[in-house]
């Protein structure tokens, strides 16, 4: 076994067997820090205030429907460890990446935001699954 992976909690997949997450529809996603940390800025007074990270983290969810043109990204909303947001896939007639694939994508562009960001090697920005 991973000495990685031993560590984590053993968490129920929410995913269903046998859809299949690449054919048209909307999805609603949440995707949340590693260890819950507070990265993406802070909420004062009632509203987000999005630090250097957090609007690098805005500005990739958007690139997402900029980089696949059966991609449009719905609305979104940052907090300070997590974002929620709603993503389309649409019948483009060419093949389509399945979410989780478009997700891991995501997590890849912002991991190398946050390197450079916070000038240092951020070994998980989010947490696994």
């Amino acid at each position: 076994m991973n000495k990685r992976r031993k560590n984590y909690p053993n968490r129920k997949s929410i995913r269903l067997k046998a859809y299949d997450y690449s054919q048209p529809g909307s999805y609603f996603v949440t995707l949340v820090t590693h260890d819950r940390k507070q990265l993406f800025g802070e909420v004062l007074n009632g509203e987000m205030l999005l630090n250097a990270l957090g609007k690098s983290i805005a500005r990739a969810w958007v690139w997402l429907g900029t980089q696949y043109p059966y991609v449009e990204v719905d609305e979104y909303v940052i907090m300070p460890n997590h974002l929620h947001g709603i993503i389309s896939f649409f019948d483009s007639g060419e093949r389509r990446k399945p979410l989780g694939q478009l997700i891991g994508a995501f997590k890849t562009k912002t991991t190398k935001y946050a390197n450079r960001a916070l000038r240092t090697r951020v070994q998980m920005l989010w947490q696994r699954s």
